[in-house]
């Protein structure tokens, strides 16, 4: 956990670590030059519970802290953590039970409840839990929330941490090689409360985006190789994110049709090199999404796709996977119906 002036809440974050149901870690806490009062909260728990290991060093930033904790870190799994959040106290317990029946598995989140700055739940997140899901979701953007990440330690190792120039962004770049070298899943239980906003200053959102599309960049280039498309990577991954006016406006991207091939043709070798099940239809349900945001596009705005247009996504190649996911489409929509 990286601390950086954030007393208002650190005492609650702190605890539901301490507070864990699963009580064999290492606790280690890094105090990035706060000026608030932290380093005395910080070494009251520290004396009262030797499984604290706390520095406290001048302000380096958030990754050059996180990557000081992982430096430190002796235990087979490293959980992430941030001071104003607050874990569940059967969080640690779910994931190291889920890693330890998955060795396939090298990066874990879990389901986050969303609060405000009194703590009041006011939303959650309904993040995507089968691996197969992960990786297409992962293609166009981050489906993790960072503070509620087990990762193994022996993977992050051989990745080398959080990369230095991937400001506000830190964790999609670092998912992003972990899925070429080991597969990713959340859980399907609801185990962090997360705090917003996490980012609120315009150098912040484009320090974001900026790192966002140059991961979307790098991780299409070495899946795709020469069939990656950036520009048509970084129009799809600005539409799923921020919107398709943002898309529309921040990309320059002459036609849609150009976004709407080459999502195809992701989805085309996802279905037919990265998912190993017959039909992955949470993965297939977004492609569609995605096809009929595109074709509801105009360069001067933004349009709804025709029924023609729809029918056309729904039935997309690859052909073995069109009658399994129609059967599932239509079922979906008679239980909504219900």
């Amino acid at each position: 956990m990286a601390v950086y002036n954030e007393r208002p809440y650190l005492k609650g974050a702190v605890r539901s670590i301490l507070e864990q149901t699963l009580a064999d870690f290492e606790f280690i806490i890094v105090n990035d030059g706060s000026t608030d009062g932290t380093k005395e909260v910080l070494d009251q728990f520290a004396d009262r519970d030797e499984r604290i290991r706390c520095v406290h060093q001048e302000n380096r930033g958030l990754i050059a802290s996180l990557n000081r904790g992982l430096d430190m870190a002796r235990g087979k799994y490293i959980a992430r953590m941030d001071a104003d959040d607050i874990s569940y106290e059967r969080r640690f317990e779910h994931q190291v039970r889920f890693l330890d029946q998955n060795p396939s598995v090298g990066v874990l989140g879990t389901q986050t409840d969303i609060i405000d700055d009194k703590g009041q739940i006011v939303d959650s997140w309904d993040l995507p839990t089968d691996p197969n899901q992960v990786a297409w979701f992962l293609l166009f953007g981050n489906c993790f929330c960072h503070p509620s990440v087990m990762m193994r330690s022996s993977l992050i190792e051989e990745l080398g941490g959080y990369s230095g120039w991937a400001r506000d962004a830190e964790d999609y770049e670092l998912w992003s090689r972990a899925f070429l070298e080991s597969r990713l899943s959340n859980l399907s239980d609801t185990l962090l409360k997360y705090r917003t906003p996490k980012i609120d200053g315009r150098k912040e959102r484009k320090n974001q985006y900026n790192t966002e599309r140059a991961t979307v960049c790098n991780l299409h280039e070495k899946i795709f190789e020469e069939e990656s498309d950036r520009k048509a990577a970084v129009f799809i991954m600005t539409m799923k994110e921020y919107g398709v006016k943002e898309a529309v406006k921040r990309c320059s991207l002459e036609n849609p049709k150009r976004a709407l091939r080459y999502i195809k043709k992701v989805y085309y070798i996802y279905s037919k090199k990265i998912k190993n099940s017959f039909v992955e239809n949470e993965a297939r349900k977004n492609f569609v999404l995605l096809q009929d945001l595109i074709k509801g596009i105009r360069i001067n705005g933004k349009r709804k796709a025709s029924f023609k247009e729809k029918l056309k996504s729904r039935i997309e190649p690859p052909w073995w996977e069109v009658f399994p996911w129609l059967y599932y489409y239509y079922k979906e929509k008679v239980k909504q119906k219900n």
